[in-house]
């Protein structure tokens, strides 16, 4: 089953991008409308507590809240299988025989487990369903099913021609579906950095070529396996707002360093699930806390973010002298990363030319290279007459 992050809001500006069906939409009908709407860049809402190892009437109601939680999850799954059962879209291309075994089977198995995991294993097979059941009969490029079909050579949009072509198993084609739609991902919303393949000496090497890191800047020396992915927001002429996420990678062309807009089935088809979402679309119950002058943190699901906002960024290339542009670094245990230490203290200190500098990187696709950001931020971290200067 694939692992599905909800997707989180961004400050002040409408979103163009975020135009997946919400997390937890209505399951009893169908809708792939595009939204938009004023979101903030203050995190992701709570989860559901269902740790512990209290006793007596606390522990009978972390157990009946539980079992709310996981049968309203199993209704919404059956209600999406029933959807699918009775649209004509699937009847007339899958044989539909064994989607109540199946959905059925994979809910009691998970049921058994009665573990932490239980719940986020669900909410991740209530997901598959609701893709399945929503964006695969859609007509919406690039995910319907119609235009894989159409623009897509791959093996999986194969196997899932031959399941038509036979009228076979939904569950089969369903599987071919959420693989596919990595593919698709991959396809429409990942954009290679200008240094995919290289090391980071090299990428530092070819931005200062490139005039995009000041001369002096030195490859970072970040332990990668303290730190997650980068979540970015940044300005586009006559968009607004785009919202990704910046991919470590490896330094080689086998994990490529990426830069990708955040969509429910991103991380479908073993993407590495540290990650986590940019911006949110419920603010009600969420807090974020002022570190430093433009540093901010929150939680987004189970990840410590530290925010570093670039204000009037925009004017950088001639743009919105009033746009800000957004950094997002995460820590998975509650503890500051040495990235996280080092946006605090570099973020408190940055001047205008600095705050442009940054924005170098995320004013283009191409250019958001995680090593190019790391060791920028790295190289003002490590500058004493810089540090030097009083935080704001």
């Amino acid at each position: 089953m694939a692992s599905i992050s909800n997707i989180n809001a961004v400050n002040g500006l409408n979103s163009t991008v975020n135009n997946m069906p919400a997390f937890g939409s209505n399951p009893d009908k169908t809708d792939t409308k595009k939204s938009s709407g004023n979101k903030f860049l203050i995190g992701a809402g709570a989860a559901l507590a269902v740790a512990g190892t209290v006793v007596g009437g606390i522990m009978y109601a972390k157990h009946a809240r539980f079992t709310k939680a996981f049968n309203e999850l199993a209704d919404n799954i059956n209600k999406y299988v029933t959807n699918i059962k009775n649209d004509d879209f699937f009847t007339s291309r899958f044989d539909l025989s064994k989607i109540d075994e199946v959905a059925a089977s994979d809910i009691a198995k998970i049921r058994e487990l009665k573990s932490q995991k239980s719940l986020k294993l669900l909410k991740d097979l209530e997901q598959e369903y609701m893709l399945s059941s929503s964006l695969m009969r859609d007509s919406i490029k690039p995910y319907g099913l119609k235009h894989i079909l159409k623009t897509s050579d791959t093996k999986e949009a194969a196997k899932l021609q031959e399941l038509i072509d036979t009228k076979g198993d939904f569950t089969i084609a369903k599987k071919y579906y959420l693989e596919e739609l990595a593919n698709v991902q991959k396809r429409a919303y990942q954009t290679p950095s200008k240094a995919a393949g290289k090391t980071a000496q090299e990428t530092v090497d070819l931005f200062i070529k490139d005039g995009l890191l000041p001369q002096g800047v030195k490859p970072h020396t970040y332990d990668l396996t303290k730190e997650l992915d980068l979540a970015v927001c940044n300005y586009t002429n006559n968009t607004g707002f785009t919202e990704r996420m910046v991919r470590q990678g490896a330094g080689n062309d086998s994990i490529p360093k990426i830069s990708e807009i955040q969509k429910a089935f991103s991380n479908i088809g073993g993407r590495n699930a540290d990650f986590f979402a940019p911006y949110n679309t419920n603010t009600k119950n969420v807090s974020s806390q002022t570190l430093a002058n433009n540093v901010s943190k929150f939680k987004s699901d189970d990840v410590n973010v530290v925010s570093l906002k670039l204000p009037g960024a925009g004017q950088a290339k001639g743009q919105d002298a009033s746009s800000h542009y957004f950094i997002g670094v995460g820590s998975r245990n509650g503890e500051l990363t040495p990235l996280q230490k080092d946006i605090i203290d570099v973020g408190a200190r940055l001047n205008d030319n600095e705050r442009a500098a940054i924005a170098k990187l995320l004013h283009n696709t191409e250019d958001m290279d995680y090593d190019a950001i790391l060791s920028i931020i790295q190289h003002y971290a490590k500058d004493t007459e810089f540090m030097a200067r009083a935080a704001k």
